[in-house]
């Protein structure tokens, strides 16, 4: 959506914003049936991108997000699957740190 507001009023139409209040939060899903249904429809969008760097981190998002509906069955593993709970839960933490523990506006 956004390119096509770009192409149809201008680059100086979308313009980052680098504050706070500016971010954009997403209230959680009421069952998990349609959490995987938003997760589908966000890792679908990868297609409108036609560049490497977009499908990289397409996938990426999507691995971490297989990986995180599948805990229950790393748990299952042993140590491997143990060892990589950890390390994806290690790194949901590391990116989570990066809003400084601040929380949503309205929180």
């Amino acid at each position: 959506m956004l390119k096509k507001i770009s192409a149809h009023f201008g680059g100086q139409s979308c313009v980052y914003l680098p504050f706070l209040e500016n971010l954009v939060y997403t209230k959680p899903q009421e069952s998990f049936s349609s959490l995987l249904n938003q997760r589908i429809r966000w890792a679908g969008k990868w297609k409108v991108h036609r560049d490497l760097v977009h499908a990289l981190s397409a996938f990426f998002s999507f691995l971490i997000q297989v990986i995180w509906v599948g805990t229950v069955f790393l748990l299952s593993l042993g140590s491997f699957g143990v060892l990589t709970f950890f390390h994806s839960l290690g790194c949901k933490s590391a990116v989570g740190e990066e809003d400084h523990g601040k929380s949503p506006p309205g929180v």
